[in-house]
């Protein structure tokens, strides 16, 4: 396991074993892979982009709602929940 401060116990030490870990990150494997998908979705659109020369106005679009949903979306884009997991 690994020993991280507790706030609670202030100096003292709370030991988390790693298969108490594994299971409590595992409800987080959907956003992950969905957020990965994105931005590797993302890093296509901008090497087209380098390719290219300059994106597209449909591409510049695509690459926006990959990075913030918006209102349509009603919540973060995965690629930014998978960020704030880091």
């Amino acid at each position: 396991g690994e020993c991280t401060k507790s706030d609670a116990t202030r100096n003292s030490c709370v030991c988390v074993s790693l298969k108490q870990r594994q299971p409590a990150y595992g409800k987080y494997a959907f956003s992950i892979q969905l957020g990965a998908s994105e931005f590797q979705q993302l890093g296509g659109l901008l090497r087209k982009g380098v390719e290219n020369n300059g994106l597209s106005e449909k591409d510049w679009n695509a690459a926006g709602k990959l990075v913030d949903g918006g209102y349509e979306q009603g919540m973060p884009a995965p690629m930014v929940d998978v960020a704030l997991f880091a």
